[in-house]
Formats: C-alpha cells, structure tokens, sequence
C-alpha cells in the first residue's frame, strides 16, 4: 500500500502482486472518503478506518481488507524469510543475515530476496547482489534448498539438484 499526504487529502493506492495500477483512494479532512483514479473499476459503499497506528482496514463492494505498515519491503523479506543461520550437507555453517550480507564458508557477498514474481520467476529467489548471480530457493520448516538458475536467449531453467542443502540451526 502506498499512502501520500497531498495538502488537505490523504490518498491511498493499494499494491497487487508488488505493482502499482490499483486505484487511488482519497480521504479527506472531513472524513469524505472518494475514488481519486478508479483503474477501470467501480466500486460502491467505500470504507476505510484506522484499527491501530500501524494498521488500516480499507474496504469496497463487500470486499475488505487489514493492511500492516511493515517499514522496508527488502528488509522485512529478508528477516521473516530467509535470515538465519544454517548448517550444510557438508556440516559447514552458511548465514543469512537480515541486514543482507551473507556469510558462506568461502565468501561473504550481499543478498536481496526476490519479490517481483509476475514478471519473470515463478518461484522464491535471492539475488546474490555482488556477482549479480539469482538462485531459486525452496524452504520446507528448517529445510532450505538452494539452486541455480540458468538463463540465456530463450529463458531460464533452473538445475534439478540443489547447489545447497541446508538445515537452519538457530
């Protein structure tokens, strides 16, 4: 959700699958809630109130929706997602910081958990932001796999084995 503070309007676009083209909701001083951009939709009894400092409830046409102020996208992905310390197959430790920087027992290099799925990967991913390198990642509980993804002029596809198999530890 994106929210901007425009003179005496509030206005509030919501983001689907982590793009914008949704409609913009306005709210003004005296409460009038209205549709600023409608994106081809219509909508009818408009509702949107705050529930506490971090979380509104915004709904339209018998349809609502709790959103969450969650700070950082890149930072609340890679916390809740991927950080953690892991031991591999090979009993090495591996680290997944939630700052980004990860720690692997032969180098240490940046990471950026992916979340742009509709446009090219329809699979988790993190972006090893040194070498520019993706890999796909599938975790299962304290289980995490990691592959690597093969592109060139047709597309992508990515290695049947693991490159990694690791077991979170903390």
């Amino acid at each position: 959700m994106i929210i901007r503070s425009l003179a005496d309007v509030i206005v509030v676009q919501t983001v689907y699958n982590f793009h914008e083209g949704s409609p913009e909701f306005k709210l003004d001083s005296n409460g009038t809630l209205s549709i600023g951009i409608d994106a081809g939709a219509h909508f009818d009894n408009l509702a949107l109130y705050l529930i506490s400092k971090d979380t509104i409830f915004l709904g339209f046409n018998n349809y609502g929706q709790t959103f969450t102020h969650i700070g950082s996208l890149d930072h609340f992905l890679r916390k809740e997602v991927l950080s953690g310390t892991y031991k591999g197959t090979d009993d090495k430790v591996y680290i997944f910081d939630e700052y980004g920087k990860a720690l692997f027992p032969d180098r240490t290099f940046r990471y950026l958990v992916g979340c742009d799925h509709v446009a090219y990967y329809n699979f988790d991913y993190f972006i090893d932001l040194d070498t520019e390198q993706t890999f796909k990642f599938k975790k299962v509980g304290s289980q995490l796999e990691v592959y690597r993804i093969l592109e060139n002029d047709t597309g992508i596809s990515v290695e049947d084995s693991p490159v990694l198999q690791l077991t979170k530890v903390d």
